[in-house]
């Protein structure tokens, strides 16, 4: 019965969905370049098959190195020039470089962390203004702190620190992650160029600011000799502040190195780099090639090291724990095995008493608090952490919610901490008492904007909330102990001129999906629009990992939604995603991923269906998983569903993506294609494997970057090239952006770049969907 509903509802859907021809495009006119193709082929077994299948690869060549291979600099050479001839045609070009200027116009205050304990105690933050194009790094006292709030942050407390744009010549250095020391003397800074996965770990003394420079060595001017090369993350400084723990990883090679394990070491302060002592070595590959790589957490106290051991993205883990006084650090240390396989999640808080506290699905799907006894007295001395396998009781702390996934959570102190639950997509921020589990403070109750960030202090009882909404681009709360209590003091709220947030709406609705499953999804517009079939939708949309992505600030999304009349954002929960707890992750997973892709075509088929938006008029935009997300809905969709469709960073041949780094990560999240069960479900929904020749495309822009260690630019060039040989006379253009100086994460990109690549979406979208500008 459902199978029949929905196919009647498709067809009236299809009755009136038209493909009206672009008045802007012309097939003829506007060839697309030739790409020469090769006869390159890859074998697989199928268990549909009972064999062999064989998937030609014609485009492979564009998978070689594109800052240095001719043909590739060639192909993108041509396409750039087709993108920009094309997008000379956008008379609206000055009205919305103006719209996004004004979308910038806000002070972007980040990264608020106390360092308290200490005899000077400071904070340091950081800050981009409007016209700065990377953040600035500044440290003020927290009686200038205080005095700043009261005026909404108009003027920076303190003074600069560190210029981001300093780190290199041409400003594409920027930070992805620091750590003050506990003393406070240091300050320690991860260093990406190009905003690659692969960075670098430097320090320098809180007194020694970088705010002016002549030359730009790596680091900038000033950076202490301590220099640690191929990280990702995972830093945690001594107590003594005399160096730091740290996890290294293989390079990258441009995302060429599928070999990506992880080793623990050790740095002393001033000692050089190359005389680092391993603590643990890298796993063996696994036979499916899945590498270990280590995660830290360092107890409160500096006493206990715990080991996390994860193998792909879902974070099943292996956990040891060491008690550093009285041990020589090496890598023949004595260790307690806590969990030796990877049989559930386990991610620790803090270790209070000798009772670690963590987070784990264990018995708990949606995950739960949780806590274990270290007993130091069945510690073992070993060179191999992998031949401990002992598992130690754990006793609950916090039951699990069903349908509520507990999504993260962080120590506060010995006492307290914070965890951070999604209730029906939205996050629920709560302060934790450890030793009694009970919760003492919920922090912004009934927000509609997402947690960007979370810092506590380096040893009180303080955390710091980052957030940002639909309309509203910062707002920042400290969530601080007042002696009895805990109250949510607020930093700043940042708006943008001209625009309430008051003003506008959210509404929660529900899709119809293939199967009949119910799929909600927000839809944010401004008071008084009318749902008359008449607006145009910017369908954002995810589904991966149990990741919740929406109700975020970005500056395109907002120059487009209030700049047209009768606009509406729309943030989507498909399966796949964790909005509704865990059991709708495993919805959308493995072999369940199709229903991810069918979600999305559905919520665009009920906003049509409902007459929210009128037919076609619909953007459709995601960014990596959600990029191939919103390119597999385009290959399905019924012809005229989408307006204009745009995969960022999108994973878009998933056969490449297994062959470059970090490929192997992503088994448990989609299969492994030398499965057999897994390729017959792969090959169903990868995108370059399912264009659809017959098939007339809307409008779409493919947005890589070009320093993507993670999803490589490949992977759009090799779509692209096939898209554009299927359907050379597609009635709307199939176009690619490339993003210079660029990697996987729009978090490290300039504001210039982010422009630039809003500029080229909302030109597209200008051309196409030929909407009422009124801003």
């Amino acid at each position: 019965m459902t199978s029949i509903i929905f196919h009647i509802v498709l067809l009236a859907i299809f009755a009136y969905l038209t493909v009206t021809a672009n008045p802007t495009w012309n097939p003829s006119t506007n060839p697309y370049p030739k790409v020469h193709t090769v006869d390159k082929t890859y074998t697989y077994r199928s268990a549909k098959q009972g064999g062999n299948v064989t998937i030609p690869d014609p485009y492979n060549w564009l998978e070689a190195d594109l800052h240095k291979d001719a043909d590739v600099i060639k192909f993108i050479d041509e396409q750039k020039n087709l993108t920009e001839t094309y997008l000379e045609k956008c008379t609206e070009k000055d009205a919305i470089k103006a719209s996004l200027t004004s979308a910038f116009n806000f002070d972007d205050y980040d990264n608020f962390f106390f360092v308290d304990g200490i005899a000077a105690p400071y904070y340091t933050y950081s800050l981009t203004r409007a016209n700065e194009n990377r953040p600035t790094w500044y440290v003020c006292t927290p009686e200038e702190l205080e005095i700043a709030r009261q005026n909404n942050m108009a003027t920076p407390p303190g003074k600069k620190f560190l210029v981001e744009e300093l780190l290199s010549q041409n400003g594409t250095s920027n930070m992805k992650d620091w750590m003050n020391s506990p003393d406070g003397k240091y300050f320690a800074y991860l260093v990406s160029e190009s905003n690659s996965d692969m960075a670098t770990w430097y320090i320098r003394t809180i007194d020694n600011p970088l705010v002016n420079a002549t030359t730009f060595p790596p680091g900038g001017e000033g950076a202490l000799p301590d220099v640690i090369p191929f990280c990702q993350g995972s830093f945690k400084w001594s107590l003594d502040s005399s160096g730091f723990f740290y996890v290294q990883t293989a390079d990258s090679d441009a995302g060429a190195n599928t070999e990506s394990g992880s080793s623990v070491r050790y740095h002393r302060m001033g000692v050089p780099y190359e005389n680092d002592t391993t603590i643990v070595h890298p796993d063996p590959i696994a036979s499916d090639g899945r590498n270990n790589n280590w995660l830290l957490m360092l107890s409160k106290d500096g006493t206990w090291l715990i080991l996390v051991g994860v193998r792909d993205v879902l974070r099943y883990s292996k956990v040891y724990a060491t008690f550093l006084p009285g041990q020589t650090l090496s890598d023949n240390m004595k260790w307690i095995s806590v969990a030796p396989s990877y049989d559930f999640k386990l991610s620790p808080i803090n270790v209070v008493n000798d009772w670690l506290y963590f987070s784990t699905n264990r018995d708990a799907l949606d995950g739960k608090i949780a806590k274990a006894k270290l007993d130091w007295s069945k510690a073992r001395q070993v060179s191999d952490v992998n031949t401990l396998k002992d598992s130690i009781d754990f006793v609950d702390v916090v039951p699990m919610q069903p349908s509520i996934m507990l999504y993260t959570q962080v120590a506060l102190s010995d006492q307290f901490a914070i965890i951070v639950h999604i209730v029906k997509g939205r996050y629920k921020v709560q302060v934790l008492e450890l030793e009694t589990g009970r919760i003492v403070h919920t922090a912004i109750p009934d927000s509609s904007s997402q947690v960007t960030s979370i810092t506590t202090a380096l040893k009180g009882k303080s955390v710091n909330l980052g957030l940002s909404g639909t309309l509203s681009p910062r707002t920042v709360y400290d969530v601080r102990w007042n002696g009895t209590a805990f109250e949510d003091v607020l930093f700043t709220v940042q708006k943008i001129n001209g625009v309430d947030p008051k003003d506008y709406i959210t509404e929660e609705v529900l899709a119809t999906s293939k199967d009949g499953t119910k799929v909600p999804y927000s839809i944010v517009y401004k008071k008084g629009t009318q749902k008359d079939g008449k607006c145009t939708a910017w369908l954002h949309t995810y589904g991966s990992y149990g990741v919740v992505e929406k109700f975020y600030f970005d500056e395109t999304y907002f120059s487009w939604f209030t700049s047209y009349e009768c606009t509406i954002f729309v943030w989507s929960s498909v399966r796949g995603g964790g909005d509704e707890g865990a059991e709708w992750h495993i919805a959308g997973q493995r072999q369940n991923k199709t229903k991810t892709i069918e979600d999305v075509v559905a919520i665009g088929q009920d906003l049509v269906l409902r007459k929210i938006v009128a037919p076609g008029q619909i953007v459709l935009e995601g960014i990596s998983a959600g990029g191939m997300a919103v390119a597999a809905a385009a290959n399905k969709a019924p012809q005229g569903t989408f307006g204009v469709v745009l995969p960022k960073r999108a994973v878009l041949d998933f056969f490449l993506r297994r062959r470059s780094t970090g490929g192997s990560l992503q088994i448990g999240e989609f299969g492994d294609v030398y499965d057999p069960t897994d390729f017959d479900t792969i090959i169903q929904w990868s995108p370059l494997q399912n264009i659809n020749k017959t098939l007339d495309y809307p409008a779409m822009m493919l947005i890589p970057a070009d320093s993507d260690d993670r999803v490589v630019p490949a992977h759009s060039f090799k779509y692209l090239a096939q898209i554009q040989a299927l359907r050379p006379n597609n009635s709307n253009p199939l176009l690619m952006h490339l993003v210079r100086f660029a990697g996987h994460s729009t978090a490290g990109l300039s504001a210039q770049n982010r422009a630039d690549e809003g500029l080229h979406q909302l030109c597209l979208i200008s051309l196409t969907l030929q909407q009422k500008r009124i801003n």
